[in-house]
């Protein structure tokens, strides 16, 4: 791309989408160029469609000039890379402009929104018409985008483990403007599965099949006393218990290290801010749970009392067969959620002052980087990956905060976090460091990640097979490699 050929882009998109929606002011490119972590790459412009036709002007005069753009929602994938694109030179096509939720079905559930809609809106949406569906949620924040978190293929809360799994329809532009339309009961392929992280297309609308709001539900906690093998031998049978109830049984494990960062905050002056947190300091935080090094948490729903005794009458023998005390909460009547941004309390533990009412990790120089590796229910050597992920983050001065989730399938997403402070000199640097040596292990034990951010190649995770495909698909839906180039698919 020729600096040339990049002016000539943005003076035909600023005709076609007007002038205030063509953005090269160095405030705010700043702010976009900005995540959770140090990056290199710098976009130049930043373009703000306001519907549908204007998002396929701009691939029309992206694919004719060949200037790479990079298509991002709210731009709030923190953790993971924010609005940054893959590399510099990509103008980014921002989406948050396109923000209606064009029709609700409150027969069949369904909701068709566009990906400026956020999970809040989204749920004060269904709370305005008394809907009797449960609004997704997620712990990244009430603001940030549905859409965005279904193709980032992002782990929700309550009965959307599964985001992308809920997708009922679809409809994407082509690097040519053209749309592509798929129906999950349409007859033939359903192409959708493409699109979630990849780099095909760009979505701009979806189709979201919503669950049943239920009556009741009840969180059960039970701290897991022997450490890392302790907690090996119980997943097995408690996820196995689990399953029989989904989806309205969600299971959780979290260390110490992962339930203080949302809990507590780092308590500077005390201690030294460049070295881990000692697990002596986490026992006193702990006492509720025995001062245990793992923590596990089922959360049930139900539509009646009775349903819920047997839900959890069944999860306490679970619980006994392994010797497991459980501490229960008190049940809830009609959870139908008030969405709030608790979830990234974690983002602030290693700031010099508390989450803000209007938190913006990025805005306030959060360092979070996220580690997803996915693993069997019963993967061997479970507690020597553990074992290895915690002393690596440890050694490089960084609480090893990790969670991992089993959800309604065979599999384990662990979810390691790193949380320190931007403004603390050399942190970023001693964070890249860490995430390297993590990748390292990951890479040695043949892990795979089911989600990654900008840090991370995940076509080195692929088989030849599917590399070959891709890129196939790559060359036949974007020809001159415009969209999202270096991201998830080659080019």
């Amino acid at each position: 791309m020729t600096l040339s050929r990049l002016r000539e882009a943005l003076a035909q998109c600023a005709t076609l989408l007007g002038p205030d929606r063509v953005c090269t002011g160095s405030t705010e490119l700043a702010q976009a160029n900005a995540a959770t972590f140090m990056t290199e790459a710098v976009a130049p412009a930043i373009l703000k469609p306001a519907n549908r036709a204007h998002v396929a002007h701009c691939l029309r005069v992206a694919n004719q000039y060949r200037v790479p753009v990079y298509p991002v929602s709210t731009g709030k994938n923190w953790g993971y890379g924010s609005a940054v694109a893959p590399q510099s030179g990509c103008m980014l096509l921002s989406l948050a402009g396109l923000d209606r939720i064009v029709d609700f079905d409150a027969l069949a559930g369904r909701v068709r929104l566009e990906p400026g809609v956020t999970f809040q809106q989204l749920s004060t949406f269904l709370r305005d018409r008394s809907a009797s569906f449960q609004p997704p949620y997620t712990g990244s924040g009430a603001c940030t985008s549905v859409i965005g978190n279904i193709m980032e293929r992002g782990i929700g809360k309550g009965l959307y483990e599964d985001m992308a799994a809920h997708v009922h329809a679809c409809e994407a532009l082509l690097a040519n403007g053209e749309t592509l339309t798929t129906k999950q009961d349409a007859s033939g392929p359903h192409l959708f599965g493409l699109l979630p992280q990849s780099n095909l297309a760009v979505v701009v609308e979806i189709t979201l099949q919503l669950e049943p709001a239920p009556q009741l539900s009840q969180l059960i906690t039970f701290p897991i006393p022997g450490g890392i093998d302790a907690l090996a031998q119980a997943i097995g049978p408690l996820h196995d218990t689990t399953m029989r109830g989904a989806p309205r049984s969600q299971l959780a494990f979290l260390n110490d290290y992962r339930i203080a960062t949302q809990i507590e905050r780092f308590p500077h002056g005390t201690l030294d801010p460049t070295a881990a947190l000692p697990r002596e300091w986490m026992r006193a935080c702990l006492e509720p749970w025995h001062g245990a090094q793992w923590i596990g948490a089922c959360t049930l729903w139900a539509d009646d009392a009775d349903e819920l005794a047997w839900r959890r009458n069944a999860f306490g023998k679970a619980l006994d067969a392994r010797g497991l005390i459980p501490r229960l909460e008190l049940p809830i009547d009609k959870p139908q959620l008030e969405l709030d941004d608790d979830g990234l309390r974690c983002a602030y533990w290693r700031k010099t002052f508390p989450m803000p009412s209007n938190p913006d990790p990025d805005r306030d120089r959060c360092g979070v980087i996220w580690i997803a590796p996915v693993v069997p229910i019963g993967a061997p050597h479970l507690s020597t990956l553990i074992a290895l992920l915690e002393t690596t983050t440890l050694t490089h001065g960084f609480e090893p905060a990790l969670a991992l989730r089993s959800g309604h399938t065979g599999s384990l997403r662990l979810i390691l976090g790193l949380f320190f402070d931007r403004d603390q000199t050399g942190a970023d640097a001693r964070a890249l460091q860490c995430h390297a040596a993590l990748q390292a292990v990951l890479h040695t034990a043949q892990i795979p990640r089911y989600r990654c951010s900008l840090l991370d190649h995940a076509s080195n995770e692929s088989d030849r097979g599917v590399r070959s495909a891709m890129a196939a698909l790559k060359a036949h839906f974007d020809p001159h490699g415009i969209l999202a180039p270096q991201r998830y698919c080659a080019p």
